[in-house]
């Protein structure tokens, strides 16, 4: 699998496998947290959803798996939950937050 932090395939490849980036130290108060980056010493603060988002960073969950367990947890449409997730990933990659695995062969040209 290739890795990289950019989000430049959210919208041409739904294979995605987005994975938490090491260093990252965490603070759960009330569903919200906390996020920081011991490399860069960088504090980011993240509401209920993108929290929920990030924790589900796996390296396993595509995409759409995201927005599928965001559409059952919140209890939204299949559309809005997919852009919610595609801008929440796409924020935590251009944080350093997250990485993004893409299998092989799954990258488009």
């Amino acid at each position: 699998m290739d890795t990289t932090a950019s989000p430049f395939f959210l919208d041409r490849n739904r294979c995605l496998c987005p994975v938490k980036r090491r260093g990252i130290r965490v603070h759960v108060i009330e569903g919200e947290a906390v996020l920081y980056d011991e490399l860069h010493h960088t504090t980011f603060h993240l509401n209920e959803t993108a929290f929920s988002i990030w924790d589900a960073c796996d390296g396993r969950r595509t995409l759409d798996e995201q927005a599928e367990i965001l559409q059952g947890g919140y209890e939204v449409d299949s559309a809005t939950a997919r852009d919610d997730v595609d801008q929440i990933v796409a924020f935590l990659a251009d944080a350093g937050l997250i990485g993004v695995e893409v299998p092989r062969g799954s990258r488009d040209t």
